[in-house]
């Protein structure tokens, strides 16, 4: 019995330093990156040999070309998604455009059936509509423009 526990006080003792020196390599590795993080932001820099600052400038320029590449790739997507976005938009507002003409030819054939039914029944008042028309146009560089303007003046029946 005195052995077993002789045996177990000894993995406890085992087990006790095992933890210390690990504590102690964790401490260890925490200093140091702070140490790398400091120098990496500007700082502490003055114990490092020529060799070693450049070594960190390499260290920080690999950091910023991957940071610049991160950020160019965003930027392209985000540009895509717009580019997409404007596409719809677009697309939308050519049908949109369709739809206005539609509604604007109904209000003319309207115009000219109440024109025509009130001078076929002798009245003298003439209604008349103040038509627009909508037009997109494209550029050079695909930017879409709407304009509102008024149609060219046309004969209505009376």
């Amino acid at each position: 019995m005195h052995s077993i526990y002789n045996t177990l006080e000894k993995d406890e003792e085992w087990s006790f330093v095992f933890w210390q020196r690990e504590a102690a390599s964790l401490r260890q590795q925490l200093q140091d990156l702070h140490k790398s993080h400091r120098r990496l932001i500007g700082e502490e820099l003055s114990d490092l040999s020529v060799k070693d600052l450049q070594g960190l400038e390499k260290r920080v320029e690999m950091s910023l070309c991957s940071i610049r590449k991160t950020k160019e790739k965003i930027l392209r997507d985000e540009i895509a998604e717009l580019n997409r976005k404007g596409c719809l938009v677009h697309n939308e507002n050519i049908e949109l455009h369709k739809k206005a003409n539609l509604v604007y030819q109904e209000n003319i054939e309207l115009n000219n059936k109440v024109q025509q039914a009130s001078g076929s029944s002798g009245g003298t008042s003439k209604t008349s509509i103040i038509p627009f028309v909508f037009t997109v146009a494209e550029d050079e560089e695909k930017r879409v423009h709407l304009q509102l303007c008024h149609p060219q003046q046309q004969g209505y029946r009376t």
